[in-house]
């Protein structure tokens, strides 16, 4: 009888254990997809929160730090189990039962987290932006004042300066971005082969191997053959099957440094461009465009959050053109946020967002985009932050930008 009791008890001890123990979240690993979605919003979110913790950086005029996330890799256990004890002794109460039940999880994630804050790197982030990518920007369907906002310095016509600072004469600035007719400001270009070297008769495959390694060609011409170099020349202009009236682009680069004496401070090669060619140096034309490096965007965007919280939160807009029509959309905003807002936000499951607390102990939110917002209420924030994010990943993969030894960090 007392072991048909125990086995009873025994059994039932088991079952409840078994119905107590949510066994599907301890004993079932989560499916790879969703691990695999979980890393890709991690992923995500420090890409993003990385560029807006930089412009806010920016605003306090304070150094940028640049991180890129390069993997995750992670393990997870999981175990369960359900224990039973029985002991017998003699006398009228002989039998006791002690159930017991054991539950272990363990995860170990940890990423791959790169500095970049090599020498070369920074030059790359303080030239110019690469026109052939501010061309390749417009022409996948990038709002041009928009694109014309961020990576204009300044803008020279007819010999007056209209500088792009929103503290000083914008709405001035604003209006060079559209003709009267309300075209956009675009990025021309032409390709054009200019001969570099003497006629050839009959090149040998020594000579084609080391005029193809110079990113040369041979073009045929009457009498024998030519080297020849292609070359694209980028304008800004209204309209461009005009040249006429073109502005001239100058840029900076400052991967290429021109000699410098001792104690002589570092100076990238400058050079101006249009419809007729490039040539070296600022040549001073009447129109001409002064295009931003990738950094002077972000500390042009954090002089943008300045600017909003001086006006109590009122965000700087940009004149967005499209089929004669104009509207004011917000370029880039941050809010300052207290604790109770966010309360207030959760509890009416409104997306928070980007959410962090900065440097000066403030909590800060970019709000999340809202799809159905038109006209006025458009605002460009994520679509600026996903730009900038782009430009950073061009930089890394581009030829003599290394990338620092990744730093392994295990949560």
């Amino acid at each position: 009888m007392k072991w048909a009791l125990a086995s009873l008890l025994l059994s039932a001890s088991l079952s409840l254990g078994a119905c107590a123990t949510p066994a599907g979240f301890y004993t079932q690993q989560m499916p790879l997809s969703e691990q695999a979605d979980q890393y890709n919003v991690a992923a995500a979110d420090a890409e993003r929160l990385m560029i807006v913790r930089n412009v806010m950086r920016a605003r306090d005029r304070t150094s940028m730090i640049f991180t890129r996330v390069q993997d995750f890799s992670a393990s997870m256990q999981s175990s369960a189990s359900t224990t039973a004890s029985i002991g017998l002794t003699e006398g009228p109460a002989n039998m006791t039962l002690t159930p017991g039940i054991t539950i272990g999880a363990q995860t170990a994630p940890g990423f791959n987290l790169v500095v970049l804050n090599d020498q070369k790197f920074h030059r790359a982030i303080e030239s110019s932006i690469d026109l052939s990518i501010y061309e390749l920007l417009l022409r996948n369907g990038w709002r041009p004042n928009l694109l014309n906002t961020l990576f204009i310095e300044s803008i020279v016509v007819d010999g007056v300066v209209h500088e792009n600072d929103p503290n000083y004469l914008y709405e001035a600035f604003q209006r060079t971005l559209a003709d009267p007719q309300g075209r956009p400001l675009m990025l021309c270009s032409k390709s054009v082969q200019e001969s570099v070297g003497p006629m050839i008769s009959s090149p040998t495959l020594e000579g084609v191997a080391a005029i193809n390694a110079r990113d040369l060609s041979i073009q045929s011409v009457r009498g024998g053959a030519q080297v020849v170099s292609a070359d694209v020349r980028r304008w800004f202009a209204y309209d461009c099957s005009k040249e006429d009236g073109a502005f001239t682009v100058v840029t900076t680069d400052m991967s290429q440094t021109t000699p410098q004496t001792p104690g002589a401070a570092l100076q990238g090669v400058t050079t101006s461009t249009n419809a007729s060619g490039s040539q070296p140096g600022d040549q001073l034309a009447r129109n001409r465009i002064y295009v931003r490096s990738i950094e002077g965007v972000l500390f042009y965007l954090g002089e943008v959050v300045r600017t909003q919280q001086r006006e109590h939160g009122h965000p700087v807009t940009f004149v967005d053109t499209y089929e004669g029509a104009s509207v004011n959309q917000q370029l880039f905003r941050v809010n300052a946020v207290d604790e109770a807002t966010l309360r207030t936000q959760r509890q009416s499951r409104t997306p928070p967002g980007i959410v962090f607390r900065h440097e000066d102990g403030q909590i800060y939110q970019v709000p999340y985009p809202d799809y159905e917002a038109q006209g006025d209420d458009l605002d460009r924030t994520h679509q600026v932050i996903s730009l900038m994010v782009q430009l950073i990943g061009m930089i890394q993969q581009q030829e003599g930008v290394p990338v620092t030894q990744p730093v392994r960090v295990v949560n």
